[in-house]
């Protein structure tokens, strides 16, 4: 059996990998701002969901370390024409983006609003 890459095994870094970026740069920013303390929705996002900033850093850079170990791989896969692998990859990603996704809405679940 071949190890060329079909086109949809080709199409699928094209859409992954600016949004693993967008995971990383997201995730690693907000992350950053609570843990520097800097004031602004970033900085201050914590409160809204009822954390610690220890607790909301460490759930950002996780974030963010998970979808750069995707992007990595995924880039990976890619130079070396493993199809089956990128292929498992975008059912990791799905499965990331649904566990983020459901992190999300228990985050905000929490939320008790003044009043």
């Amino acid at each position: 059996m071949s190890n060329q890459l079909k086109l949809y095994h080709k199409a699928l870094p094209f859409f992954l990998i600016p949004a693993c970026l967008l995971g990383v740069v997201d995730g690693s920013l907000m992350g950053y701002a609570t843990l520097t303390q800097q004031s602004g929705w970033h900085g201050d996002q914590y409160y809204y969901y009822d954390l610690t900033r220890p607790q909301f850093y460490i759930y950002n850079f996780s974030l963010a370390s998970i979808a750069l170990t995707l992007l990595i791989f995924q880039l990976k896969y890619f130079i070396d024409d493993n199809a089956r692998d990128l292929v498992r990859l975008f059912w990791m990603f799905i499965g990331f983006v649904l566990l983020a996704i459901v992190c999300e809405a228990y985050l905000t679940a929490r939320f008790v609003g003044k009043g």
